[in-house]
């Protein structure tokens, strides 16, 4: 409960470069919670290596922290970055994690039509 806390408190102090190694370091926490905070902060906005929530995405015990994990890295990717990670998370053993690649496979590809098709549009 001390380092949710701690995390909690460097996110909001905003030394940006001492929270970015900090909050890298606890994605791979042992415990859950530290990770979920964590995890938490980089969707706030805690830019940190996308390495690492990759890593966590594809191999956190926890599948729901897999799944959000996932979820982030897709939000903060490229659409071919993010095709990229989520056809590797098909591999993932976990069906909730599949269902939930599916369906991140077909929003990202829609998004991407609807980008190329306003792209046309422009002169």
């Amino acid at each position: 409960a001390a380092r949710i806390a701690a995390l909690k408190a460097l996110g909001e102090r905003g030394e940006e470069e001492k929270s970015r190694s900090t909050v890298a370091s606890a994605l791979r926490d042992q415990n859950t919670g530290v990770r979920g905070m964590a995890l938490e902060l980089v969707q706030q906005g805690l830019p940190v290596p996308l390495e690492a929530v990759h890593e966590m995405a594809l191999h956190d015990t926890s599948p729901e922290l897999r799944i959000n994990a996932l979820d982030t890295l897709v939000d903060l990717s490229d659409t071919n970055a993010a095709m990229e990670y989520l056809k590797k998370a098909l591999q993932d053993p976990d069906p909730r994690m599949k269902t939930r690649v599916q369906y991140m496979l077909q929003r990202v590809a829609e998004e991407a039509e609807a980008e190329a098709a306003s792209s046309n549009l422009k002169p």
